[in-house]
């Protein structure tokens, strides 16, 4: 993907992804994503949070015909808080995360906005998060200046 800035300079943007060592996450885990890299740059206003996995039912509820979805704002409540920290200085942090996104997205967001959030788990008026196949596959993929002020604010590159 290109980015152009105020100077018609094209920027080439490439997407790194970040593969866990663990296979499943349980409560409490901290997840840390670091970018050892030296000569990595990164535009947090443009950056995103994948988040793919499966939901699965308890095996005695399995076998009753017990469906399950994902609430508004899923993925924003995976997490208890989130820091973004540059080399060792926190920059910004947010503690209960679904609870901030959400009222930040009540507040600021324009309809037409949210109707392009609904692979973020944003509700659109269906009652349901359109971020989930009939298996229980989801995925979800959030902006970080969803999650994070200073991710909406700075809109330059980081060196």
């Amino acid at each position: 993907m290109y980015h152009s800035d105020l100077r018609n300079i094209q920027i080439m943007m490439r997407l790194e992804l970040y593969h866990s060592d663990l296979p499943k996450y349980s409560n409490n885990d901290e997840i840390r994503i670091v970018i050892p890299e030296i000569d990595r740059y990164t535009l947090p206003s443009e950056s995103e949070l994948l988040i793919e996995g499966k939901l699965r039912l308890a095996s005695d509820e399995s076998k009753n015909s017990v469906t399950a979805s994902l609430i508004h704002n899923a993925g924003a409540f995976m997490f208890s808080h989130i820091r973004y920290i540059i080399s060792g200085v926190e920059v910004d942090e947010v503690r209960n995360v679904g609870i901030a996104s959400t009222m930040k997205g009540y507040f600021s967001y324009s309809p037409s906005y949210i109707n392009k959030l609904e692979n973020c788990g944003w509700d659109v008026g269906t009652g349901k998060a359109l971020i989930m196949d009939s298996k229980g596959n989801f995925n979800i993929c959030i902006p970080l200046k969803m999650l994070m002020g200073f991710a909406e604010d700075v809109k330059q590159i980081l060196i």
